[in-house]
């Protein structure tokens, strides 16, 4: 479980279906990211808005197995790794669409 501090209150972090939650970066406007295992065991990248109680977006690269979201900046764009389904692992940045 992922954990937020606010004002002295600690509230979890958990995408739907997680049973791991790593937050691993977080931005200026409270835009929280990381990473997430699911009960099948896949490793997927997550952007939370709005707060704990806001909306999660799920992060997978086209064509990976595993995805990882680092860092978030203020302009939204996301910095991360992900593998392959050869093994291979990449860094990747993302940017907000339009």
């Amino acid at each position: 479980m992922g954990l937020r501090l606010s004002n002295g209150v600690y509230t979890d972090i958990d995408p739907p279906g997680s049973v791991t939650t790593v937050a691993e970066g977080i931005n200026n406007s409270g835009v929280i990211v990381g990473v997430y295992i699911d009960t099948s065991g896949g490793q997927h990248g997550f952007v939370l808005q709005g707060g704990p109680n806001g909306t999660y977006t799920t992060v997978d690269v086209p064509g990976s197995i595993k995805t990882e979201i680092n860092s978030i900046d203020q302009g939204n764009v996301i910095v991360g790794y992900y593998t392959d389904k050869s093994n291979n692992t990449h860094g990747f940045i993302g940017t907000p669409a339009d």
